[in-house]
């Protein structure tokens, strides 16, 4: 990871994205670049103080990032940037101001995610260094994968756990038969484990050394929607990471959209 690009709305919350990006920053040595986006009608005046902020946003720490200062459509200069510099991830903070300020960032991080070709880190909680529990949750999808393959490049320390949760058909019509349950789970872990192998043989491809993360394959029946949120409750990760097609997240049904995108239940990282 090379380059990072963080898109600050300036908000009380926005610490949080600039202290997680400081942070990867000093484990990747990273370049960083901040950018926030005015609305087209803003003057010259409100230009300068938005870049007097983001000055004062780094004035006490010791990561010296580019700003950036633009004007437009959040979503697509945040995409214009991305394609810029060339940056390996997009970070975003989180904000509860309002609802429309809900459905506002819900856009605009949707857009980035499916525009900007690079992974969006949603940063909702203060950092408290390197993340250590990272959840991935897979549906064998392409997309699943190169989740997977983006969050071994921001955390490649972290234990990993590699969740797929399944639902049997009609399960209040249908009684599976204990041996049945067995072969189906077996074949579910069996794939986790191929999944899981060809994308740690990707990384380290990419030349990152011998430091590879700690896999832990989990598989959960269940409704998809459920199932990811018992996991999460018990296991209480640092890191939630999904892969979202054009419809939604790697699910079936993506039904979790939007719950996800306004009120994650810890960092998330997103890739189209």
């Amino acid at each position: 990871m090379k380059r990072i690009l963080v898109a600050l709305d300036l908000s009380a919350h926005g610490d949080r994205a600039f202290e997680r990006a400081a942070q990867l920053v000093g484990e990747h040595e990273a370049e960083l670049a901040l950018i926030h986006v005015l609305p087209y009608d803003s003057s010259e005046a409100e230009r300068r103080a938005a870049e007097r902020k983001l000055r004062h946003y780094v004035s006490a720490s010791s990561v010296k990032p580019q700003l950036r200062v633009s004007v437009g459509d959040p979503a697509r200069e945040i995409a214009r940037s991305v394609q810029e510099i060339d940056a390996d991830l997009v970070i975003l903070g989180l904000h509860h101001e309002s609802l429309i300020a809900d459905l506002f960032f819900e856009t605009v991080a949707h857009f980035a995610i499916q525009n900007c070709g690079a992974p969006v880190l949603l940063a909702k909680n203060r950092p408290r260094g390197p993340y250590c529990l990272v959840l991935v949750n897979t549906d064998f999808s392409e997309c699943a994968r190169r989740a997977l393959h983006a969050a071994l490049a921001v955390a490649p320390r972290a234990e990993f756990h590699v969740l797929h949760v399944y639902e049997t058909p009609f399960p209040q019509f249908v009684r599976f038969k204990p041996e049945e349950l067995k072969e189906l789970r077996d074949e579910r872990s069996s794939q986790i484990e191929r999944d899981v192998r060809e994308e740690l043989r990707r990384f380290t491809d990419r030349g990152v050394g011998d430091a590879l993360p700690h896999i832990v394959p989990m598989l959960e029946r269940n409704d998809v929607d459920a199932g990811i949120g018992k996991v999460v409750r018990q296991s209480q990760p640092d890191l939630l990471v999904m892969g979202m097609s054009g419809a939604g997240f790697a699910t079936p049904g993506g039904s979790r959209t939007r719950a996800y995108l306004n009120d994650p239940p810890c960092d998330m990282l997103v890739t189209s």
